[in-house]
């Protein structure tokens, strides 16, 4: 019995996604290929140029980034250097005048003049 049963049966083009009527030949050939190839690559050349132009402006705000960073701690150093060197001076001049001054000895070297003589005398 199911084998007698008549199926529904379908349009023709009801199978295509695209019926006749908008179907619209398609050139595909050398000439079409290389055109879209060249205007793919400019499009990728104009795009990486602009890629590298953004990132050539954000590697220069980076350096003067950090240069200016490298120079406010270089001023930082040098300011906190002079206030530490006002600071020995200044406690140096108040220590200065309770130093013995009679008592340092003239020299401070444990050298003998006998030493010096036969060092002379070596020489010649």
């Amino acid at each position: 019995l199911a084998s007698n049963a008549k199926k529904p049966s379908l349009p023709k083009d009801a199978g295509t996604a695209v019926s006749k009527k908008t179907a619209t030949n398609m050139i595909i050939d050398a000439q079409t290929v290389i055109i879209t190839l060249i205007i793919v690559a400019i499009g990728f050349y104009v795009g990486l140029a602009l890629v590298r132009q953004f990132a050539l402006s954000i590697a220069q705000e980076n350096h003067d980034a950090n240069v200016a960073l490298d120079s406010a701690e270089e001023e930082l150093r040098r300011k906190r250097e002079r206030d530490a060197d006002a600071a020995a001076a200044s406690a140096f001049a108040k220590v200065e005048p309770l130093l013995p001054t009679e008592n340092v000895p003239a020299t401070t070297s444990n050298v003998s003049k006998n030493d010096v003589e036969k060092a002379q005398s070596a020489d010649v």
